[in-house]
């Protein structure tokens, strides 16, 4: 029987922070990941692959937990903070000739927050033919496994943790799915960085709102296995209704696989600065907020899609749809091609749209009115009269939604429409965590030997906090784990 000091379950960016710290503390480690090694994709590696941090921890505390909000102990948003104004430097080292950050930048989502000023992050570069060039998740990931497998840590892929083994109620180990077969004992701790829940359906229809019509985009293995496994030990539950959300692209391909990304409203996160026109409506043609925050990438406009209609029994703006013409099409693809689980399900999205046109994903009409209908509109008069408003806001300057800075007509034919739906990078809730990355019981008192990172049980809150803050969780969660189970 197989044992080690510290046994970390999962394999991505949270799991590898964890095994690096813990081991560079003395302890020994050993990974289980239950994808196997030719088809292993973690969310860290699906992503945009930059870092946010701080240069300074009283102001990141303080900016950090008024986006954690009240679902989040100061304490916790305290030690985060302390580690954030580090994490950009400790992930310069892991592995510098494999991955590196560029440039910095003023990132916080809610700039008008408390000590937003100090929030900072930096894109990712990787060697690309002997040059740097900015690099994705992807890279990311081969640095923090390069500096794995230099570290001599074994990693056992296709290994699915079933249950934690207990004593006394303390954790002591973890047993594999009967299909693996065996166990593997821990002497003094298990990390759980399995991540979210974003592809379990019921999980998703139990505890987040909009159900299973939420989707998400990171690893497609995200089925909440760590948290049934901690919920078996009497681990306490906290904020999973929150997810680093958005309006998304949901699409099912032929044989019923689901594919989940976002959607390029404007083309600015690639470096062209020309505007492109577009609406967002609900099911009824209606517009219903600021569209201009889903075209930069933040995360704030998933929330206006949550609103329920309780004389309708439904959720109105679930799906919603994304009106576009043709200057939008003929620019470039709607999407980044093989972002989020685009990877994983084996999908590249086609530079000019036309596949993606063919299968029905993008939907394109002559007129307003007959693509308000093909999509379902139930009204699409109101869309039509939306347009013109829209149309004439941008010869006004603005409108009750946006300025002249976002207006662009939609005024050349054909015209598009992509449905959009709530989702985003990946879940947040999980067990909850102290500061100190042990997993607290349902009774209040941390449960001995059992510890959790990453996209199970975030740090975070409602509010997402800057660019790339994701890794930052993922990675300083992953070292605070690490540091305290090799502790013991």
């Amino acid at each position: 029987m197989e044992s080690a000091d510290v046994v970390v379950v999962g394999f991505g960016g949270s799991g590898a922070a964890a095994a690096i710290e813990a081991h560079d503390a003395g302890a020994t480690v050993v990974i289980l990941e239950k994808q196997p090694r030719a088809d292993h994709w973690p969310s860290t590696a699906l992503l945009a692959g930059g870092i946010m941090y701080a240069d300074d921890s009283r102001q990141a505390g303080d900016y950090l937990q008024r986006c954690a909000g009240d679902v989040i102990p100061a304490e916790v948003s305290t030690t985060w903070a302390e580690e954030i104004v580090h994490i950009h430097e400790w992930l310069g080292s892991v592995a510098p000739d494999v991955y590196r950050l560029g440039p910095a930048y003023a990132s916080a989502e809610y700039p008008h927050f408390p000590g937003a000023a100090s929030i900072r992050s930096s894109h990712g570069e990787g060697l690309v033919d002997g040059e740097w060039k900015r690099a994705s998740g992807e890279a990311l990931f081969e640095a923090l496994r390069s500096a794995v497998e230099a570290r001599g840590i074994p990693v056992h892929y296709g290994a699915r943790a079933a249950r934690l083994l207990t004593e006394a109620g303390a954790v002591v180990g973890v047993e594999l799915d009967p299909a693996t077969g065996g166990r593997v004992l821990a002497r003094r701790g298990v990390v759980l960085a399995t991540g979210g829940f974003g592809f379990d359906a019921e999980m998703r229809r139990q505890y987040l709102t909009g159900g299973a019509d939420v989707h998400i985009y990171g690893s497609a293995t995200a089925t909440g296995d760590g948290i049934r496994m901690a919920q078996a030990v009497g681990a306490d539950l906290w904020h999973m209704s929150a997810i680093s959300g958005r309006g998304v692209g949901h699409f099912e391909l032929d044989d019923d696989t689901a594919l989940n990304t976002i959607m390029l409203l404007d083309l600015a996160w690639l470096g062209d600065a020309r505007p492109y026109g577009y609406v967002i409506t609900d099911g009824g043609g209606r517009r219903f907020a600021d569209e201009s925050g889903q075209a930069e990438l933040s995360h704030s406009f998933y929330y206006h899609l949550l609103q329920f209609d309780p004389d309708r029994g439904e959720f109105s703006r679930i799906p919603c749809y994304w009106f576009f013409d043709h200057k939008r099409v003929a620019a470039g693809p709607l999407t980044i091609p093989g972002y989020g689980n685009a990877k994983q399900v084996g999908y590249t999205w086609s530079s000019d749209n036309v596949e993606e046109i063919r299968r029905g994903w993008v939907v394109r009409a002559d007129t307003w009115e007959e693509l308000a209908t093909e999509v379902g509109i139930t009204d699409p008069a109101t869309l039509v009269g939306e347009i013109k408003r829209y149309n004439a806001a941008c010869s006004a300057g603005g409108d009750a939604f946006r300025d002249d800075e976002t207006l662009t007509p939609l005024d050349e034919p054909p015209f598009y429409c992509v449905r959009l739906w709530p989702g985003g990078t990946n879940t947040t809730g999980g067990p909850r965590r102290n500061e100190h990355g042990q997993i607290v019981h349902v009774f209040g008192h941390s449960i001995q030997g059992l510890f959790g990172s990453g996209e199970m049980g975030q740090m975070m809150g409602d509010l997402y906090p800057g660019q790339y803050a994701y890794y930052a969780e993922v990675l300083c969660s992953g070292r605070i784990a690490g540091r305290s189970a090799a502790s013991l």
